[in-house]
Protein backbone atom coordinates (compact mmCIF):
# COMPACT_ATOMS: atom_id res chain seq x y z
CA UNK A 1 0.00 0.00 0.00
CA UNK A 2 1.33 3.25 -0.62
CA UNK A 3 2.15 6.17 1.99
CA UNK A 4 -0.18 9.11 1.43
CA UNK A 5 0.19 12.38 3.33
CA UNK A 6 -3.47 12.87 2.85
CA UNK A 7 -3.63 16.96 4.41
CA UNK A 8 -4.24 19.41 1.88
CA UNK A 9 -1.39 22.06 2.17
CA UNK A 10 -2.13 25.94 2.06
CA UNK A 11 0.27 28.08 1.47
CA UNK A 12 0.58 30.88 3.81
CA UNK A 13 2.17 33.27 1.97
CA UNK A 14 0.27 36.27 0.35
CA UNK A 15 0.02 37.52 -3.09
CA UNK A 16 -0.99 35.49 -6.05
CA UNK A 17 -0.68 32.42 -4.00
CA UNK A 18 -2.32 32.91 -0.77
CA UNK A 19 -4.48 30.20 -0.05
CA UNK A 20 -3.79 28.01 -2.78
CA UNK A 21 -4.40 24.42 -1.62
CA UNK A 22 -1.10 22.01 -2.54
CA UNK A 23 -1.75 17.70 -2.54
CA UNK A 24 1.24 16.40 -0.99
CA UNK A 25 2.01 12.56 -1.42
CA UNK A 26 5.18 11.62 0.92
CA UNK A 27 5.59 8.65 -1.06
CA UNK A 28 5.97 10.61 -4.60
CA UNK A 29 9.00 12.55 -5.73
CA UNK A 30 8.64 16.18 -6.31
CA UNK A 31 7.92 16.10 -10.07
CA UNK A 32 5.12 13.51 -9.61
CA UNK A 33 3.65 15.97 -6.58
CA UNK A 34 3.54 19.09 -8.77
CA UNK A 35 2.04 16.91 -11.40
CA UNK A 36 -0.82 16.11 -9.15
CA UNK A 37 -1.00 19.49 -7.71
CA UNK A 38 -1.56 20.73 -11.52
CA UNK A 39 -4.22 18.02 -12.07
CA UNK A 40 -5.89 19.56 -8.78
CA UNK A 41 -5.64 22.80 -9.81
CA UNK A 42 -7.13 22.10 -13.68
CA UNK A 43 -9.92 20.02 -11.67
CA UNK A 44 -10.57 22.99 -9.41
CA UNK A 45 -10.40 25.77 -11.52
CA UNK A 46 -12.60 23.78 -14.46
CA UNK A 47 -14.98 21.44 -12.27
CA UNK A 48 -16.49 18.08 -14.85
CA UNK A 49 -13.55 17.75 -17.06
CA UNK A 50 -12.78 14.22 -18.24
CA UNK A 51 -9.65 13.10 -18.62
CA UNK A 52 -8.71 14.06 -22.35
CA UNK A 53 -9.49 17.37 -21.76
CA UNK A 54 -7.56 17.34 -18.35
CA UNK A 55 -4.37 15.86 -20.00
CA UNK A 56 -4.45 18.13 -23.54
CA UNK A 57 -4.93 21.35 -20.56
CA UNK A 58 -1.43 20.20 -18.83
CA UNK A 59 0.15 18.72 -22.46
CA UNK A 60 0.62 15.52 -20.95
CA UNK A 61 -0.41 11.87 -22.56
CA UNK A 62 -3.70 10.43 -21.72
CA UNK A 63 -2.09 7.95 -19.70
CA UNK A 64 -0.39 9.73 -17.49
CA UNK A 65 -3.29 12.06 -16.67
CA UNK A 66 -5.33 8.73 -16.03
CA UNK A 67 -2.72 7.63 -13.64
CA UNK A 68 -1.93 10.66 -11.90
CA UNK A 69 -5.94 10.90 -11.51
CA UNK A 70 -6.15 7.40 -10.19
CA UNK A 71 -3.69 8.78 -7.29
CA UNK A 72 -6.18 11.61 -6.86
CA UNK A 73 -9.12 9.47 -6.34
CA UNK A 74 -7.62 6.66 -4.42
CA UNK A 75 -6.70 9.33 -1.62
CA UNK A 76 -10.39 11.33 -1.66
CA UNK A 77 -9.23 14.20 -3.28
CA UNK A 78 -11.17 14.30 -6.11
CA UNK A 79 -14.22 12.30 -7.62
CA UNK A 80 -15.88 11.08 -10.67
CA UNK A 81 -19.32 12.17 -10.91
CA UNK A 82 -22.18 11.30 -13.77
CA UNK A 83 -22.23 8.59 -16.29
CA UNK A 84 -19.03 7.87 -17.67
CA UNK A 85 -20.02 9.31 -21.50
CA UNK A 86 -21.12 12.40 -19.51
CA UNK A 87 -19.57 13.20 -16.18
CA UNK A 88 -16.80 14.48 -15.16
CA UNK A 89 -13.85 14.66 -12.17
CA UNK A 90 -14.72 17.45 -9.30
CA UNK A 91 -12.96 18.10 -6.05
CA UNK A 92 -14.45 16.30 -3.14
Amino acid sequence: MENFDLSIKTKATKGVNEGVKKVHFKAESEGVNEELNAIYSVIEKTPGLKAPSIASALGVSLSTAERYIKKLKDAKYIKFVGAPKTGGYFIE
